[in-house]
């Protein structure tokens, strides 16, 4: 997140759908659909730029998206951000949000607004959330109130980060437990054989051949590789 911003792009669906395990397991966003670039002036920064346009997913999606007439910045990235540390709190593996669980007026026709603007938030942190330090930081993530939320800077130098080396992080230093198999070019990999929607299982077992492009077997951010002879 701290790269997408650094070069002016708000990814607005932040989810652990979106979430993906590298080669090395690490892990690192995709999914840049619903992504924007605004074009910003020499004379401004990202935090000047305000977006109107409805974008996201549903029961994820900032307060402020639901105003009568939206106006927004890149902090809807940390909210969203926020609710992901808040789903990994709770555990849930159907990719449902807090927002969705038992929460008040849940129709999907209002895209989660509800429950969003009236949800107890810290009657959640204090059922599913263990150590003040981690309640401490949701609170500020998850304000419904986005000049409260906390910068990136300041997230990585929250308490409840404090055993974190974001140097070594960035740099992927870290020896990571778990390291998923990847596909092998030009060789067969089970991959789906229909497709899929995000919310369903994959069920892999068929045999299908690909030519997987080199880029993606990759541990560096894509944005930094260049693609033009792939």
């Amino acid at each position: 997140m701290e790269q997408l911003h650094s070069i002016n792009v708000v990814h607005r669906d932040i989810k652990p759908q979106n979430i993906f395990v590298s080669a090395s397991g690490h892990v690192c966003l995709g999914d840049f659909g619903l992504a924007a670039h605004p074009y910003i002036s020499s004379r401004d920064s990202l935090a000047d730029i305000v977006m109107t346009d409805l974008a996201g997913t549903p029961y994820r999606m900032a307060p402020e998206l639901f105003a009568d007439h939206p106006a927004y910045d890149y902090n809807v990235d940390i909210w969203m951000y926020g609710l992901v540390i808040l789903d990994l709190f709770i555990g849930r593996r159907d990719g449902k949000s807090f927002f969705q669980i038992n929460g008040p007026g849940s129709r999907e026709s209002d895209m989660g607004m509800c429950a969003i603007l009236t949800k107890d938030i810290e009657a959640g942190l204090e059922r599913y959330v263990d150590g003040l330090e981690a309640k401490s930081l949701l609170r500020m993530l998850l304000s419904r109130h986005p000049a409260d939320r906390p910068t990136i800077s300041e997230i990585k130098n929250d308490p409840f980060f404090a055993p974190i080396d974001w140097e070594l992080c960035a740099a992927r230093g870290y020896n990571m437990l778990h390291r998923p198999s990847r596909p092998v070019p030009n060789k067969e990999c089970n991959i789906p054989r229909k497709p899929c929607r995000e919310t369903q299982n994959f069920v892999f077992g068929c045999q299908m051949s690909w030519n997987c492009p080199s880029f993606l077997l990759a541990d560096t951010p894509l944005w930094s590789v260049d693609r033009t002879s792939t």
